[in-house]
């Protein structure tokens, strides 16, 4: 009898139910007491993260108000899958694209939307994906840290994204483009980028 309750608790459990003295509760509340996630090397105790910048860019920059409804313009939209060396600092990812912001219907906001993978050996290292407006970094927000571009010393790809926005930008043409930020510098594989202009 031992032996077919106990088959029979197993077998609700994969079916997502537990059966405990008439009383129904979800699989999840029994798999989280057995099971720990990732690769945790301890359990119940106090983990510290590393503190680290949150941006590669010093200064705050000024707030730019987004708030508010906003019709597309124009997409520019560019990819690359070719591996490619970059060196530590700002390290340039594509060539520079000119978009417009057309006239007479006021300023317009530009929206840079970034996919990237990358990978680095070196330990500590620290990376983030920036953008340019006419050859200004854009601080809305500031380009945030992606983290870590190592796996624990292993060279390996993952893939970062990024989106920022640039306001109160005057009729005409300007020049939009991404760089990525490390500190010792990483391999950067495929990419995909998009450069979407709104009117107010």
């Amino acid at each position: 009898m031992l032996k077919k309750s106990f088959l029979l608790v197993l077998f609700m459990t994969l079916m997502g139910t537990v059966v405990s003295l008439g009383a129904q509760e979800p699989a999840s509340s029994v798999v989280s007491t057995l099971f720990t996630a990732g690769n945790d090397t301890s359990i119940g105790g106090t983990q510290v993260l590393p503190q680290i910048a949150a941006s590669p860019l010093s200064s705050v920059g000024n707030d730019i108000e987004i708030g508010g409804p906003h019709t597309l313009y124009a997409t520019y939209a560019k990819y690359n899958d070719t591996i490619t060396l970059k060196a530590a600092g700002y390290a340039q990812l594509d060539d520079a694209t000119t978009v417009t912001c057309p006239v007479g219907g006021g300023s317009c906001l530009i929206e840079f939307d970034q996919f990237v993978e990358i990978g680095s050996s070196a330990t500590d290292n620290r990376w983030a994906i920036c953008s340019q407006l006419d050859g200004v970094f854009v601080s809305a927000p500031n380009c945030p840290y992606q983290g870590y571009a190592d796996f624990g010393g292993n060279y390996f790809y993952k893939v970062g994204s990024s989106f920022q926005f640039a306001g109160s930008v005057s009729p005409g043409t300007h020049t939009v483009q991404t760089f990525v930020n490390s500190d010792y510098g990483l391999a950067v594989g495929g990419w995909s980028l998009k450069y979407q202009v709104y009117q107010p």
